[in-house]
This record gives structure tokens, C-alpha cells and sequence, in this order.
């Protein structure tokens, strides 16, 4: 998880234009508010008129609510062209984070969240021994949207593998259109993360290629029904997957199916039993 979740962050910065801020990397929810603070945002070269701040933690929601509101604060006013300010965050310290705590939050100024579901298939999420249930995961982003803070969603292409890559792409578009999600960011899955799978996991597991990829983002823009915005770092190097949904979804679909008709055909080797046990 760590590595994907620096993937994603590295993702934020490098394509989405965000500036992060090392906030709470050593963190102790008893630190003082003071010690919580960047030393000097000059030290960190940030500009004051940077419009997009990503707060560089990994445990946000564990820090006393009123001393990350004092935080938020600070960094709203140190800053007065800034436009978003996010934090990657966990469903897991979501759900755990009272309604109260997120309002407060809310209105320090830290209005937007980001997390990287990775799925929207029950199953895949088993077979990858995720710690929430699909219905954790909407709970937790109900909760958001109760309170009016807009968030984010990373998902991964190629989750499934080879077998389950349709399986991925439909259950996860079905999953996004029951909410209302600001951006979709899409990474794909590789092989630093077929390492972390057992054995006996990486036997049913068979990557996909790139083609596959951009087949299986095709799948998944095919059954988004939302407004949202959907990027992608999963086929970077093959094509720009990036639009406004719906406006641009169909001029999208278009480009990504004229660059797959261009493609060499390809036999993929479909994996016959695969999760028969799930």
C-alpha cells in the first residue's frame, strides 16, 4: 500500500498540478500545533501565489481536529491566490472521523479530499485483502458528501488482471456513478504491485498488456454516467486519457478507439480459473 499510495502522490504532483506541503510525516496527535507547521514555506519554495497545495500526510484525520483547523487556517492565509487544497486520505480514518470533525475541517478551509479506492469490485478488493468492504468505502464518501466536502477518486486499471479486467472496469463505473466524485485519477497496476501478491495469488494473476489497458479505461469511460473529470497515468506513454464528463466523454471514447484500431492485434491469454473460490 505504501508504494502505491506514493505512486498516487507522485501522480498529484507530477500531472495534476498540485504543490505539496510536508506536513505531519512524524505524526503524533499530541504535537503541538506550532511543531505541526511547515518550518518555512520559503524553505519549502512555495509561491505565494500557488493556487493547488497537497498536505504531504499520511495520517491527516488522526490529528486533533482543532490543531489541523489552526493549520488550514495558517496555510489559507499564507496563501491568498490558492485555488484547492487536499489531502490524501484513507476510508479507513475517514470513516473513523466524526460529521462534526469533517464540518469543522470543512470550514478551516480544507474542503477537498482525495483517496485511492483502487476498486469498485467487492471481489477484487477480497481477493486483494483490502481492510473495507465496497459498502465501507460509500459509507465513508456518503459522509463527504453529507457534509459538502468534495473529494477525489483513484482507481487502478488492471486490478483484476487479465480475467477480471471487464469485471473492474463495469463494477467500478457502477461504484463512481452512485456518488458524486470531482476527479477520477487512474493508475494502472505493475509489476512493483504483482510483487506484493502471495504466491498463490500471483498464479491466478496475469498482467495486463498495454492494449489491454487502454481497453479496460475504454470499458470503464463507456459506463461512467456522471459529471466528473477523469485523468489517467495508467496509458501516459500511449495516449492522454483526460476529459470533462459528459461533454467531452464521446470525442474521448473516439480517440482512445482510434488508437486501439491503429494497434498492432494482440492474442491475449485469458486465465480460465480465476477467483472460482470467491
Amino acid at each position: 500500500m505504501i508504494d502505491t499510495y506514493n505512486k498516487f502522490y507522485d501522480l498529484l504532483i507530477t500531472q495534476c498540478d498540485y504543490f505539496s506541503i510536508p506536513l505531519l510525516n512524524n505524526i503524533q496527535t499530541s504535537i503541538e500545533t506550532e511543531n505541526m507547521l511547515p518550518h518555512n514555506f520559503q524553505e519549502n519554495q512555495v509561491d505565494s501565489k500557488t493556487k493547488k497545495i497537497l498536505l504531504e500526510s499520511k495520517q491527516l484525520l488522526k490529528v486533533d481536529t482543532e490543531n489541523l483547523a489552526q493549520i488550514i487556517k495558517k496555510i489559507k492565509l499564507s496563501f491568498k491566490e490558492l485555488e484547492h487544497l487536499t489531502a490524501i486520505i484513507t476510508g479507513s480514518d475517514l470513516l473513523n472521523t466524526s460529521e462534526e470533525d469533517l464540518v469543522e475541517l470543512r470550514k478551516a478551509g480544507l474542503d477537498h479530499f482525495t483517496l485511492l479506492i483502487e476498486t469498485g469490485s467487492d471481489t477484487l478488493l477480497k481477493f486483494h485483502k483490502k481492510p473495507l468492504s465496497l459498502n465501507q468505502q460509500k459509507i465513508a464518501l456518503k459522509k463527504l458528501e453529507k457534509v459538502g466536502i468534495n473529494f477525489s477518486l483513484g482507481v487502478i486499471i488492471g486490478y483484476g488482471g487479465v480475467a477480471l479486467s471487464e469485471n473492474n472496469a463495469i463494477e467500478t463505473a457502477k461504484f463512481i456513478n452512485q456518488l458524486k466524485v470531482r476527479e477520477i485519477i487512474l493508475l494502472a497496476f505493475n509489476h512493483e504491485s504483482l510483487s506484493r501478491l502471495t504466491e498463490d495469488q500471483q498464479e491466478l494473476f496475469e498482467m495486463l498488456s498495454d492494449r489491454q489497458i487502454l481497453e479496460e479505461e475504454l470499458m470503464l469511460l463507456n459506463h461512467l454516467q456522471i459529471e466528473t473529470i477523469i485523468n489517467s497515468s495508467a496509458t501516459s506513454d500511449i495516449i492522454e486519457v483526460g476529459a470533462k464528463l459528459p461533454n467531452e466523454k464521446e470525442k474521448l471514447i473516439k480517440k482512445i478507439e482510434n488508437r486501439l484500431f491503429e494497434w498492432k492485434e494482440e492474442e491475449p491469454n485469458v486465465v480460465k480459473a480465476f477467483f472460482d473460490s470467491f
